[in-house]
């Protein structure tokens, strides 16, 4: 098989590539359009780099509608597996070209397209490098390690690009409280419906009025899609992030903490801030050590596994996470560490702090679970199916 493969920045952006190599396929490459590169000058590359290769298929981890209006006028196959649960470029007419092969990484989101008649797009999680993943752990491995790592950043309201409750925001103040009232209620609660959907009309219409969307030419996204995705839960993540870690970290049964985050200040004496980790050894070897890593994913994941969740899992690190509906029905092995809310969320972490041996062996079972179901091979495989 003759795959193009659109080379762009996600993480496992080079992993998927050689995994693509190793089942066998002859892979050549080509970047994904710059930022702000028109359609009309990306165009003509991807369409000589088809014809040089004699492409059969392109493949991407992201979405390109200008790839699937390519692929479409050359009859070729486009298999898009997406890395996220918003993909903003999905959005688009382009998604119901016969040529497309479209993988999202949550379950919920895929049935939402799938309800919504898009009969090309299907399910597929994260994965991980087969040679990322930990041998066996034992309780010597953590044993010596901080009680507590988280390795997310709380990105603080003023770093969220559409910010609607912001002070330069030119929503009414009592529009803005409302929505306030509406974040902290989402903070206490994962999987509420759509926020943008239920607002009172008068809301909607004043957002629509003062801060309409801004979308491409070729987008179809609802103005729900847009504000949910990338204002409100940003504005629930921070919230969550803020909260939950504080609380945790201030809580005395934790009496060594370890935090990688940029521009983390360590408020107490028993914490240790470092700057944030990239996937790699280094990040392996911090959250291996750990007694509890605590995760909080990202509002835009409904119900999937972020890959913060699978890099931990796979690095022999023991997960304390929110309920996430795919993690439950990926693994076999009990997972009696997921937390509904934040008093689930301390008391667990403290039940698992005490208890060494229950971690291990719920690492252990998932290590092998992982080797043996959920490597980047795997997923090439799955996705392979679909050509059948």
């Amino acid at each position: 098989m003759n795959i193009l493969y659109i080379h762009n920045n996600e993480a496992r952006d080079k992993e998927i590539f050689e995994a693509l190599q190793k089942a066998g396929a002859k892979v050549a490459e080509i970047d994904a359009p710059a930022p702000g590169e028109s359609n009309e000058a990306y165009a003509p590359k991807v369409l000589k780099a088809m014809e040089q290769n004699m492409t059969e298929v392109c493949f991407s981890l992201d979405y390109y509608p200008i790839v699937s209006i390519a692929c479409e006028a050359m009859k070729r196959i486009y298999i898009a597996y997406t890395q996220h649960p918003y993909t903003p470029a999905m959005y688009s007419a382009t998604v119901e070209n016969s040529c497309n092969l479209i993988f999202v990484p949550d379950y919920s989101v895929y049935e939402k397209f799938k309800s919504a008649g898009a009969g090309n797009v299907f399910f597929m999680p994260l994965s991980v490098a087969a040679e990322d993943i930990a041998t066996h752990v034992s309780e010597a491995d953590s044993e010596e390690g901080p009680d507590l790592t988280i390795t997310q950043t709380v990105k603080s309201r003023s770093d969220i690009k559409i910010n609607l409750l912001s002070g330069e925001s030119p929503l009414k103040d009592a529009s803005k409280g409302y929505l306030e009232g509406c974040i902290a209620c989402r903070h206490q609660i994962r999987g509420l419906p759509s926020m943008y959907h239920y607002l009172p009309p008068y809301i909607r219409e004043e957002i629509m009025k003062l801060t309409p969307p801004v979308l491409d030419a070729m987008s179809t996204e609802t103005a729900e899609t847009y504000f949910d995705n990338r204002s409100f839960n940003e504005l629930v993540t921070a919230a969550d992030r803020d909260i939950h870690f504080s609380g945790i970290i201030r809580n005395e049964h934790f009496k060594t903490v370890s935090v990688y985050a940029d521009g983390y200040v360590a408020g107490e004496e028993k914490v240790s801030a470092f700057c944030s980790l990239k996937r790699g050894p280094e990040f392996a070897e911090a959250v291996k050590k750990s007694k509890i890593n605590l995760i909080i994913p990202h509002r835009n994941w409904i119900s999937g596994v972020s890959g913060r969740t699978w890099d931990t899992m796979a690095a022999g690190g023991y997960v304390i996470q929110p309920v996430m509906s795919d993690l439950t029905g990926l693994f076999e092995t009990p997972l009696d560490d997921l937390y509904t809310d934040e008093l689930s969320m301390v008391s667990k972490s403290i039940n698992r702090l005490h208890h060494a041996r229950e971690r291990v062996e719920t690492v252990n079972s998932l290590l092998d679970e992982i080797r043996d179901k959920h490597t980047h091979m795997h997923r090439i495989a799955g996705i392979f199916e679909y050509l059948e």
